[in-house]
């Protein structure tokens, strides 16, 4: 707990708030903060939602509050294990596997990121056709496999594979 606060105080230093202008943002008190912060030993709880408001009440990311020496440096995972600190973000936020290689938590962090990426092009694409004077067939016709229909098409096909192969993984989401 005490390398959260500590890095929150250094976070909240860098963005020029004081104590009691960071626990009016996140609508805490000033105690609250000087408890967080403080090397008295008491401990805090802290709950990841409360990371998540810190962190973007001082504009830094959850992860430089959670492992503030990232790049460098080495944390405590969990209590009796060591490691890097860009080791413990990338396990934390599931781009890499505690138990060694590559496991479900990297394939569920690789599916959520593409299927973020087409849940954002398919409504652009069907925009795009619905402002192009052009019909699909028009478009297919006039550049094949290039056309905004073919990616159109191919972009849902791959949504839906997406979202069946997670909820292979995932269950129900």
């Amino acid at each position: 707990m005490h390398r959260i606060g500590e890095a929150v105080k250094r976070a909240r230093k860098r963005a020029g708030l004081s104590q009691q202008d960071l626990a009016d943002r996140i609508g805490s008190t000033r105690n609250a903060i000087q408890n967080l912060e403080s090397r008295s030993g008491r401990r805090t709880n802290i709950t990841v939602f409360d990371v998540v408001e810190i962190a973007a009440a001082v504009e830094v990311s959850p992860l430089q509050l959670l492992y503030p020496n990232l790049p460098v440096g080495e944390v405590e995972y969990v209590p009796g294990r060591v490691m890097p600190a860009v080791d413990a973000a990338l396990t934390f936020s599931g781009e890499r596997s505690l138990s060694g290689p590559p496991g479900r938590d990297v394939t569920v962090m690789q599916l959520a990121r593409r299927w973020r990426e087409l849940s954002e092009l398919v409504p652009r694409l069907e925009r795009e056709l619905e402002a192009s004077p052009l019909s699909a067939d028009e478009h297919s016709a006039l550049l094949g496999s290039r056309s905004k229909a073919a990616q159109l098409d191919h972009a849902r096909e791959d949504l839906s594979g997406i979202e069946a192969a997670l909820t292979d993984l995932i269950g129900e989401w």
